[in-house]
């Protein structure tokens, strides 16, 4: 199998992010040449494996807390077809679309697989954010390092007839005139996503004190919570912007399926900086509040316990008082944006909010910014 090389990291960059580890662009590149996924079901194998619902990745660990994730390698799974027609192309509820055309109407993307524009706009992005961040602040992010975009030659399609056929009668898509490839990137802990967790949720129906239990068996919330926040406020000094308005079809990095477990954000193939605000870079910005608040609810409260509008309103005011408490003096212009828009609610409804998370979480958060 030949690949185009689209993107790469730089070899004097990558060497630098992982001085402490031994790790070779190399070699992880050839990996990620080499790879064939054993499925495109969620599967378990030895060091890789598929998530619930994460049709277009997988996960490679490669040592030291580290995995490798490469988005688009399905092309080379042995049962694309048949996950297509066992998941993709049904229709589970009368009137809703199948999966196969939420991805083709809604998302505007090919079922299963990753174009390569698409791949080397996420790579782009995902690279300015942890360079920017990284620059800023001396650490490895819980954010993608980008590896490279490696673009399939024709050839790969040769195994996949069957599979180019249900595209074309299903979507009119000629998946021959459109070019694919594999986006690979690093990320510093495990990548189990925030969604898995608020699906254990809703397939459970759990009370509190169940959930809590569970919890933290897996992991700690306020560690979750903390790295959430400083994630978000750090790069939000820095003007980045997660969640431009009309643009949810693209993946949010502040969806609950982009979060990661342990804190960290992923998919930042819509995100943007700004140099100046702006009426638009207002919205967008307390967008993205909005999705962080709605997203932390999933992590925080057992879905179907309250009506949706009661945890959002309370864990949204939750959100609002951390960052306020966080933010402090701090003069970036999202920053006053901020305080613009949100420090006449950081008190309200605080008796409401004590009584909801009062004996869940205990202490204020301190963030290290």
């Amino acid at each position: 199998m030949k690949f185009e090389v689209k993107r790469v990291i730089n070899t004097s960059s990558f060497d630098k992010i992982f001085k402490d580890e031994k790790f070779s662009l190399q070699d992880l590149t050839s990996r990620v040449e080499s790879f064939i996924p054993k499925s495109s079901f969620p599967y378990l194998s030895e060091d890789n494996f598929r998530l619930i619902e994460n049709w277009r990745s997988v996960s490679i660990a490669i040592g030291n807390g580290y995995h490798l994730i490469l988005k688009g390698s399905e092309a080379r799974s042995p049962d694309l077809l048949n996950c297509y027609e066992e998941v993709f192309s049904k229709k589970n509820v009368v009137g809703a679309p199948s999966l196969s055309d939420h991805f083709v109407l809604k998302e505007h993307k090919i079922p299963l697989l990753l174009e390569s524009e698409e791949a080397c706009e996420e790579y782009d992005k995902s690279l300015a954010v942890f360079e920017d961040y990284s620059k800023n602040h001396n650490e490895i992010p819980k954010l993608p390092i980008p590896l490279c975009v490696l673009e399939y030659s024709d050839d790969i399609w040769k195994n996949q007839s069957g599979f180019l056929k249900v595209l074309k009668d299903d979507h009119g898509i000629a998946i021959e005139d459109t070019p694919c490839s594999i986006f690979a990137y690093i990320y510093k802990g495990y990548p189990n996503r925030l969604k898995h967790w608020k699906m254990y949720g809703e397939a459970k129906n759990v009370s509190r004190e169940e959930w809590s239990k569970t919890q933290e068996e897996f992991f700690d919330i306020k560690d979750t919570l903390n790295s959430y926040f400083q994630n978000f406020i750090r790069l939000s000094d820095l003007g980045w912007i997660l969640a431009p308005v009309g643009q949810e079809h693209i993946g949010y990095a502040l969806k609950s399926q982009n979060l990661t477990l342990d804190g960290g954000f992923v998919d930042l193939g819509n995100a943007y900086k700004i140099d100046k605000i702006s009426k638009n870079a207002k919205i967008d910005f307390i967008n993205s509040i909005y999705y962080l608040s709605e997203s932390i609810t999933h992590l925080m409260v057992p879905s179907g316990r309250m009506t949706k509008e009661f945890e959002n309103t309370l864990v949204s005011n939750f959100v609002i008082r951390t960052l306020s408490k966080n933010w402090g003096e701090r003069q970036s212009p999202l920053a006053k944006v901020f305080g613009e828009y949100f420090e006449s609610e950081v008190d309200s409804f605080q008796e409401s909010l004590n009584s909801l998370i009062g004996n869940y979480i205990k202490e204020d958060f301190e963030i290290i910014l």
